[in-house]
């Protein structure tokens, strides 16, 4: 099972109601069965760059699908964000808190979004031997998934500035991306050196 989950309406520029259809479509671009997409507006939750959500809401929200789903993997960002969003970053955060103090449930598994520099971001096929050699867990699609990812990015029309045509066409992001899993000695080193958690 999938879910794609849209914690708040997208409204940072007033466009939330417009912005909720573009990735229902784009959702169902990539395939996704409606009863698989569950978009929540959750008013402490705003989408904003610049404000971080309190990772045990944030944490309790995606607990919450995973035990009703019978979920058994998560895949979210790293402590980068892949862009330092804040929104991004706090999803990091709650599930770093909740591996330091142990309460990640065994049977789930969680893996990160490596974060790459601007240079491997956008040097799609380069990128491609790095990251062979650097990372345990890889995922490529086919051609034919890439031009299916692009045509679902291209339906969020509303937040299609210059530089997300450049990353639809250029970003290592839609044709591949490593992963790495949840390590609690990383999250309490990066709580150590950052204690952004809170």
């Amino acid at each position: 099972m999938c879910l794609c989950k849209n914690w708040s309406n997208g409204n940072y520029y007033g466009l939330g109601s417009r912005r909720k259809a573009e990735l229902w479509e784009s959702c169902r671009t990539l395939g996704l069965p409606d009863e698989n997409i569950t978009l929540m507006k959750i008013t402490n939750m705003p989408d904003n760059p610049n404000v971080k959500w309190d990772p045990n809401r944030t944490y309790e929200i995606i607990m919450n699908h995973v035990e009703q789903n019978s979920i058994t993997q998560v895949y979210t960002f790293d402590f980068n964000g892949v862009s330092r969003h804040a929104n991004h970053r706090s999803l990091y955060f709650a599930f770093a808190n909740m591996s330091i103090r142990n309460v990640i449930p065994r049977y789930l598994q969680v893996y990160l979004l490596e974060s790459v520099n601007i240079f491997r971001k956008y040097t799609m096929f380069f990128d491609s031997f790095v990251s062979y050699v650097m990372s345990k867990h890889i995922l490529m699609v086919t051609l034919d998934e890439f031009r299916t990812i692009q045509v679902a990015m291209r339906k969020h029309r509303s937040q299609m500035a210059w530089y997300r045509w450049l990353y639809v066409d250029m970003s290592r992001y839609m044709y591949m991306n490593t992963y790495k899993a949840l390590d609690r000695d990383d999250a309490i080193l990066m709580y150590d050196l950052y204690g952004e958690f809170a």
